[in-house]
């Protein structure tokens, strides 16, 4: 129902619609209608009866009929909204009865349907989004009077982050369905979390009510409060505070000291780095600087090493997906990707080769899908360079990182877009086709072979951790086992068989073992001085002890293997 002007300024009538020539309707959205002339005199009133419910009357305007549907006081006793408004025909000889109680004549449903129906809709449809807009500003302003200093400091947080006013921050969250949750992030022993996404809503349509106020725009960036259990994907920021002393209320006097802040960027699909700079640059700085460790009591202590160490071997990992993402390589669009998608038979193909002009673009393509893949080959065959101390994980992250790297290759290979382009070459039996196949085997055989390592490497990755984790004796107590296993690879391993590839591996087990004997032996302190004589030399001895068994297990291993003639020997030292 749209409101197009005041009647008069005496009166707090409102037109409401121009109706059927020189008539207009107008009601006072509390008690009566009034139909009005041209000249603005009432013609007729019709009146609301004050016993709640509905009152329905019918009043002529020119040959059509309105149906007037006023509703009574509302439940909550709020304003009465507009009413709604339909129109109707009555085939009837006499016509119906209009609230002056006189006969009217016969409707035209031609006219009804063209005159009237239009107006039907505008009314009704205006009439729903001020009612849903009068809802939920009663809602907002219900819990704007709630807000105190807690949820200033929030909105305050998210604000200085975000870079808007905090206005802008408490107008988005009052209308939140979720709003409840901050009541209940605030009580004692209540939610631990509390998570806010900064992004583009998909769900509200244009013309739509957002957050209590209509809109014509389409989507823009809200902040919304987020359970993590909903549909919405993460698109945008995600903004959190985290309570670590959960059985604590959460009070304005303590909300700064007992709330910690943070966030993480999804955007442009950066939400791995995001989680590796919060780890690296903040999490594990702080908590190698952390002394009191509760029953643990030190950083010393073997526990505490073994969760500093598990959580800088995860970062690893997240620094390391982080990384494959970032360095993919996209094999380069064309202007014919359009024209490629449509392509999918051998008859597409034979129809396309025919096409001299699209042909050389394809060529063209061709060639620099093979320049780029050339350059990942190339790179991938250089000598790698890696710390002198660096551990067996380290061959583990390469090998997945090359897995990732040519596993990624494949699938565009794959796509449907370059069988295409190979289809049409094909049939059109271009020179071309001949070093895309050689590139094609080299790529597939080089996936092939990240894949084959990183399963054996797999098998290994439970004695890197024990390496990286435990004292010498431990150590010492799994060298047999570490021993078959890395045997059994270099027995049935397609390409982790070689001399250069068990000699790295064994490289990096020795400077692991000494990196974890180093560790030992320091036990926590900088200066070997300050550590009890007797515990250091017991400590250097186990050291020397874990040497000796592992160069005995080595030679054992490789002994062996000399008696047996079927196996691979071990030509390496």
């Amino acid at each position: 129902m749209k409101l197009l002007r005041r009647i008069n300024s005496d009166s707090n009538l409102h037109l409401l619609s121009y109706m059927n020539g020189n008539q207009w309707m107008a009601t006072d959205y509390k008690e009566r209608f009034y139909l009005f002339n041209d000249d603005e005199t009432i013609k007729t009133v019709i009146d609301y009866n004050g016993k709640g419910g509905y009152i329905r009357n019918t009043a002529r305007l020119g040959s059509n009929y309105i149906a007037v549907k006023v509703m009574a006081d509302l439940p909550n006793g709020g304003e009465v909204a507009p009413p709604l408004v339909t129109t109707k025909t009555d085939a009837r000889a006499n016509g119906p009865i209009s609230s002056a109680g006189t006969t009217q004549a016969p409707v035209s449903q031609t006219t009804a349907a063209t005159t009237v129906a239009p107006t039907k809709s505008k009314i009704v449809g205006g009439d729903r989004q001020h009612e849903i807009a009068r809802q939920a500003k009663a809602l907002r302003d219900e819990r704007r009077a709630t807000i105190d200093a807690r949820h200033e400091y929030l909105f305050g947080r998210l604000a200085e982050a975000i870079g808007i006013e905090p206005s802008q921050v408490e107008d988005h969250i009052l209308g939140d369905d979720k709003f409840d949750c901050i009541d209940d992030f605030f009580l004692a022993g209540g939610r631990r979390v509390l998570m806010f996404y900064y992004q583009e809503s998909k769900n509200p349509e244009p013309n739509q009510p957002v957050y209590g106020r209509l809109t014509n725009t389409g989507p823009k960036k809200r902040v919304m409060i987020s359970t993590g259990d909903e549909s919405m994907q993460l698109t945008g920021v995600l903004y959190y505070f985290v309570r670590p002393n959960q059985p604590k209320a959460i009070t304005p006097a303590n909300i700064v000291n007992e709330v910690v802040f943070g966030q993480l960027d999804a955007s442009n699909g950066k939400m791995l780095e995001s989680i590796d700079q919060l780890l690296a640059n903040m999490l594990i700085p702080l908590l190698q600087q952390y002394e009191d460790w509760g029953a643990l009591k030190t950083r010393s202590n073997i526990n505490v090493q073994d969760f500093l160490d598990a959580m800088s071997q995860f970062t690893a990992t997240v620094n390391g997906a982080s990384d494959n993402i970032a360095h993919q390589v996209k094999l380069a669009p064309s202007d014919n990707d359009s024209t490629l998608s449509t392509l999918a038979t051998p008859n597409d193909y034979q129809t396309m080769a025919q096409n001299g002009d699209f042909i050389v673009e394809c060529e063209k393509l061709m060639d620099k899908w093979c320049k780029q893949i050339e350059k990942i080959l190339a790179e991938s065959e250089q000598i790698r360079r890696e710390a002198d101390d660096v551990g067996p994980s380290a061959e583990l992250i390469h090998w997945k990182q090359r897995m990732a790297t040519f596993n990624n290759l494949l699938e565009q290979i794959k796509s449907p877009r370059c069988r295409a382009v190979v289809g049409v070459l094909q049939s059109a039996k271009s020179k071309s086709i001949n070093r895309w196949r050689d590139l094609d085997a080299r790529i597939t055989d080089a996936a092939n072979e990240a894949k084959d390592n990183v399963r054996y490497l797999y098998t290994l990755d439970k004695f890197f951790s024990t390496l990286d984790k435990n004292n010498p004796n431990a150590i010492a107590e799994n060298i047999p086992s570490l021993m078959n296993a890395i045997r059994m690879i270099h027995s049935i391993s397609q390409y982790y068989n070689s001399s250069e590839r068990m000699t790295s591996l064994f490289v990096k087990i020795t400077n692991q073992m000494i990196n974890t004997c180093k560790r030992y032996i320091k036990n926590g302190c900088t200066r070997l001085w300050d550590i009890p004589k007797q515990d250091l030399i017991n400590r250097i001895q186990e050291s020397k002890k874990l040497n000796n068994e592992y160069q005995a297990y080595f030679h054992k291993t490789k002994g062996k293997l000399q008696e047996s003639a079927n196996e691979r020997q071990w030509n390496f030292r």
